[in-house]
């Protein structure tokens, strides 16, 4: 039969390669019903070469290339990442195979039945090729599982993996190769549901080729590329939740069995002691002076904080700090020869490593989680004993999956929230993800032996190197540690001390008060290392100024009298005795303007300035209800008694009254939001025009009911900032003050010498307790001084309403 039969009539490459690849997987389907198993195999290697040539068009004829993998533009990415193509070696690929078919393949005389045998094509898919591709790998598969035709089950597995790993690899900066990575797994994960709902005597054969071993493979494969790490991860747990969802529990423990025989857990740990030796040999043998200090990041970076690489985006960071310190440090001193090259890689491999295996383990626990949920406490007793079985006599040398060491506890108690938001959309119905997770977590905490690995850990100490390595000794990072284990703690002894779990896990009344006092151990470290945070961490710059200075702007929201009286009055020098003060003088915690701290001022800012002008407004509204004539009115009579000062140069300040229930359908009330062309006279304050008058609205506690009527010619102010000395700095119209207590020693001892009469009733004369308390606090002071006066001729009249 012609070849251009297979080609079509179309002049559109993909469509020409499309119609093919539909072709062979029909007629694949067909030969494997006939047991034709080495024409399958070969329609398979021109299946898998074909693809592997698509993809090397990038570099040898991107316009095709476009044409076939992307058309209308879907995997346009925005920035690079990855491995390059040209590292991948397409040598033995020849590219004129794209669009023809295998010469071998022949017109079958049984066409009819192709549809009878299977059709996986979806004509609106046409577009999307590697789609094309994986459903040709599939329909082909699904053939050979009802033939129970393993060598070609085997073979297309082999292909669609193969693809897989050589997509992960690729990287271009304007193509998303990591979204085809996605739509392959999106495709096995959509397959492996369909196998576990194949029949039982198939199932085991079928399921052992699609399932967890193909992501624990890539994952843990030395060249896959770290940017796709959460992706298989995400992939895999997808696959385990279709195994809970279908009560396959069997599975779960073959794949909690695989992770504890197999060796991903980090086994060189020794490689920063193996750089360090060698650094220091280097040195000493070229004299170098200090070499104990120079070379102390070496185990800290190397070890230490390798064990709290928890996301790509931490180990890169990590990447970086130790590679600036070999090359800033290091290589000026000692030339980076082979064996130091060797073993930075090493230690660089160790990280990444450490990386897996903890994600691995988060995979581990919400898996256990989900069991917990659907009931399922035996997989848990198989995580728990598989390594460790409860009556065993010795150590296991090998690593167990679940976590055992506290600083890996305490990674998933830092974690918790973020596996909540991983697991939520897993879960049926509007039970509560936390409920579950919590409890996981404390079977792990009781399951800890403090002597069981490496020697006996020290709580306190593992607990505080913790904060310093994992957060940062970040004051709301150590805070939410804390109060994780203290609600953690509730939870423990709820569970320990009644209920089905007291019985299947927290059977020993000694081994749950050890549990206690080991977490009583970290919640106490946890306060340690806050106390000693809020007496020494550096405050920013920013957040002291800025602290003042925001203040200040929302003050000027708020002061609407003091607008009103700069919109119509005139400034004055004259500073009467008894000029009231405004501003603010109080201690705060120094936590509050520390970076990153969990409750911050941004509240206290507002109501700080609330009052500040609250206070300004208030002594002006106290100015004009002196000096006003008092007139009784009712409601009705406003819109007359206002007619008595139009075109008199009078302005209204209604006090305690919605002016729109008040005015409303009075022909000349123009309201302010109904005419946006009106001049704003104060914003927030201003509210219309009655006829000619300006009316204003003010609400505030202390009145009631009742309005203003007053003359606006006769209106003074003044705001008197004074002297500016230090510690004073000036800001507008305010003098402003800050003084860290924490870091200002004389002003530290100058507050103890002379202590206000407030400190001096609270500490009694103890200047130790006095000391320990100052150096957590900030004082803060902000004042001016403001004077609102009127003429001696001015008029005023205040209507009282019943």
């Amino acid at each position: 039969m012609p070849m251009k039969l297979f080609m079509g009539k179309s002049n559109s490459p993909i469509k020409r390669l499309s119609n093919n690849l539909e072709k062979i997987g029909k007629i694949s389907a067909l030969r494997i019903s006939k047991d034709y198993t080495d024409s399958v195999i070969g329609d398979l290697e021109w299946i898998q070469d074909s693809f592997i040539n698509v993809l090397a068009l990038k570099e040898k004829n991107q316009k095709l290339f476009y044409e076939l993998i992307d058309p209308n533009g879907r995997y346009k990415k925005t920035k690079s990442q990855g491995a390059n193509l040209d590292e991948i070696d397409f040598s033995n690929f020849t590219f004129s195979l794209i669009d023809q078919l295998p010469p071998e393949l022949e017109i079958d005389p049984l066409k009819k039945k192709y549809r009878k045998v299977y059709d996986s094509f979806d004509p609106e898919k046409l577009d999307d090729l590697q789609l094309r591709y994986i459903q040709t790998i599939f329909t082909i598969w699904i053939a050979a599982t009802a033939k129970e035709n393993r060598q070609v089950q085997k073979y297309c597995l082999y292909t669609f993996v193969n693809w897989m790993t050589i997509v992960d690899k690729l990287d271009d900066p304007d193509f998303d190769y990591p979204t085809i990575l996605v739509i392959f797994l999106q495709n096995l994960w959509d397959h492996n549901f369909m196998v576990l709902n194949t029949d039982a005597d198939q199932q085991p054969a079928a399921y052992s080729l699609f399932s967890y071993n193909n992501y624990l493979n890539r994952i843990f494969s030395d060249d896959i590329y770290d940017g796709n790490v959460d992706i298989y991860f995400d992939y895999l747990f997808r696959f385990l939740y279709q195994i809970i969802e279908s009560k396959k529990f069997s599975y779960a423990e073959s794949f909690i069995s695989r992770c504890i025989d197999s060796s991903y857990y980090p086994d060189n740990r020794g490689a920063y002691s193996n750089l360090h030796s060698l650094i220091y040999r280097k040195m000493n043998e070229a004299g170098t002076e200090g070499i104990d200090e120079l070379l102390k990041p070496i185990p800290e970076l190397g070890f230490y904080r390798v064990g709290y690489i928890w996301s790509v985006t931490e180990l890169k960071s990590w990447e970086t700090e130790f590679y600036n310190f070999i090359e800033d440090k290091i290589e000026p001193i000692v030339p980076l020869d082979e064996e130091i090259t060797k073993q930075v890689k090493a230690i660089k491999t160790y990280a990444k490593e450490v990386y897996k295996f903890n994600k691995l383990q988060i995979v581990v626990l919400k898996l256990l989680s989900l069991c917990l949920f659907k009931g399922d406490t035996k997989t848990i007793k198989f995580a728990l004993q598989y390594n460790q079985p409860a009556d065993s006599n010795a150590i296991q040398g090998n690593k167990d999956i679940l976590p055992v060491h506290l600083h890996e506890i305490l990674n998933f108690v830092n974690y918790k929230y973020s596996m909540e938001h991983e697991l939520f959309s897993f879960w049926g119905g509007h039970h509560g993800v936390e409920y579950y997770l919590d409890q996981i977590l404390c079977i792990v905490l009781y399951r800890y032996n403090p002597s069981r690995y490496y020697g006996v850990e020290n709580a306190i100490a593992s607990t505080t190197a913790f904060c310093k390595f994992k957060l940062n000794d970040d004051p709301g990072s150590v805070e939410g540690l804390k109060q994780n284990m203290v609600r953690l703690k509730k939870t423990f002894n709820f569970h320990a001390g009644t209920g089905k779990l007291k019985e299947e896990f927290f059977s020993s009344e000694k081994k749950i008060a050890k549990t206690n006092a080991i977490v009583d151990e970290i919640i106490a470290a946890c306060e340690q290392v806050l106390a000693k945070i809020e007496e020494t961490a550096p405050l920013t710059e920013e957040s002291k100024t800025g602290f003042l200075i925001s203040i200040i702007e929302d003050y000027h929201k708020y002061n609407y009298l003091n607008k009103f009286f700069k919109a119509y009055g005139q400034p004055t020098t004259e500073i009467p005795e008894g000029a009231e003060s405004i501003g603010i003088n109080e201690m705060m915690d120094r936590t509050a303007f520390m970076e990153n701290w969990h409750i911050p001022y941004y509240g206290f800012v507002e109501n700080r300035a609330r009052e500040l002008a609250d206070a300004d407004n208030r002594n002006a509204q106290f100015l004009l209800a002196a000096k006003s004539k008092e007139v009784k009115l009712d409601q009705g009579d406003i819109a007359n008694a206002l007619d008595n000062y139009v075109d008199k140069g009078y302005v209204v300040i209604f006090r305690n009254l919605h002016l729109d229930m008040v005015l409303r359908g009075v022909e000349n009330y123009k309201p302010f939001y109904d005419h946006p062309d009106q001049e704003n006279i104060v914003p927030g304050f201003y509210q219309g025009l009655y006829k000619d008058i300006p009316i204003f609205g003010l609400y505030d506690q202390l009145f009631s009911e009742s309005f203003l009527i007053l003359n606006k010619k006769d209106l003074f102010y003044n705001e008197y900032l004074g002297e500016v000395n230090l510690p004073f700095t000036a800001h507008e119209d305010f003098k402003m003050s800050f003084i860290d207590f924490g870091t200002d020693d004389a002003s530290l001892q100058g507050m103890i010498d002379r202590p206000p009469l407030w400190i001096q009733e609270e500490f009694k004369g103890d200047n130790d307790k006095l000391n320990s308390y100052l150096k957590k606090k900030v004082w803060i002071r902000l004042f001016k001084k403001v004077h609102y006066n009127v003429g001696e001729n001015f008029e005023c009249y205040l209507f009282d309403l019943p």
